[in-house]
């Protein structure tokens, strides 16, 4: 079965989910992706090795604006269904967490952004290549 498959099958369940369970109009379509993502993903992790591995759409090339792209789908989707599905790969999800990281440190910095001195700025940067440096990165 290709990851296509997979994905095609678990749409189709998902929409047979929310017809039998009498979900409202308006609510139908997210709550059938909803499930077709929760069925993909466990079927991913209950039997890798008979799907694909690589996600449809997914690139190691990602840029920092691809993924904000990608972050804002899924913080997009919470209030709809109350629920979004994460990309099931670990170097995708090491992406979404290394660039949520980076977004947290720039709004817990917001002031030193702002109103730090070059100088200060400078001195900033020589300690995190001073730590790097004694860590051996």
């Amino acid at each position: 079965m290709t990851r296509d498959d997979l994905r095609i099958l678990s749409t189709a369940l998902g929409f047979m989910a929310v017809i039998l369970k009498d979900v409202p109009n308006n609510k139908q379509t997210p709550r059938a992706v909803s499930i077709a993502r929760l069925i993909e993903s466990f079927c991913m992790v209950a039997a890798p090795d008979t799907t694909d591995r690589t996600p449809t759409g997914h690139d190691d090339g990602y840029t920092l604006e691809a993924i904000d792209t990608l972050i804002e789908k899924y913080k997009d989707e919470l209030p709809d269904t109350g629920f979004a599905p994460l990309p099931y790969e670990r170097r995708i999800l090491l992406k979404f967490y290394d660039r949520l990281l980076h977004r947290k440190a720039q709004i817990a910095q917001t002031d030193f952004y702002v109103l730090g001195s070059d100088a200060e700025l400078a001195t900033q940067v020589w300690q995190l290549m001073d730590q790097e440096y004694q860590w051996g990165f």
